[in-house]
């Protein structure tokens, strides 16, 4: 008796701990897929949904492409972009961070190849401008728009240019003007 008893007092004590787990809703969940395999690494609130951005693996030669896109509140796509870091799909490109810009478009970084991204599309996800920052092996993993309009992109560095034994990283910190 008293075993079962404890039981009980256990199980309505775990139950109660974890209401707000076992009982809570979502608002929507909605599956996104484009070609494959998929990782988003940001998500962000708008005034007017989500943005989210992220990777996935081409069709044709299965390297990364860049994936960002806006929904509304309810989940529903305002518009959904691929990148690819050149023409043919050759190079590699991965988005770690989105944000919209004071202008009204957004601002993205990640990796192109083995050096840093910095790219600005307008509001529909269209390509303005795109650079590739900082030295080989640097990567922008955040970036925020300062109060000025100026980009600061922060990152990762591999440090094996300088020392081929020893594989490690660094921080890497880059401030680009807004234009």
């Amino acid at each position: 008796m008293t075993k079962r008893l404890l039981f009980f007092i256990f199980l309505v004590s775990f139950l109660f701990a974890n209401s707000s787990f076992l009982f809570s809703q979502s608002a929507f969940q909605i599956s996104y897929n484009y070609d494959g395999f998929d990782v988003v690494s940001s998500v962000k609130n708008t005034s007017g949904g989500y943005i989210a951005a992220g990777w996935g693996f081409g069709s044709v030669n299965f390297l990364p492409v860049g994936i960002a896109m806006e929904t509304d509140f309810v989940g529903n796509i305002v518009w959904a972009k691929r990148y690819r870091g050149d023409a043919f799909g050759f190079t590699p490109l991965s988005i770690w961070d989105m944000q919209k810009t004071q202008a009204g478009g957004y601002v993205m970084t990640g990796f192109r190849g083995s050096r840093a991204l910095l790219m600005n599309t307008n509001a529909t996800g269209t390509v303005n401008w795109a650079r590739e920052i900082g030295n080989n092996n640097d990567g922008g993993n955040n970036l925020k728009q300062t109060a000025a309009g100026d980009f600061v992109v922060a990152g990762s560095t591999s440090n094996k240019s300088l020392n081929p034994d020893k594989d490690s990283t660094s921080i890497f910190v880059f401030k680009s003007n807004s234009a």
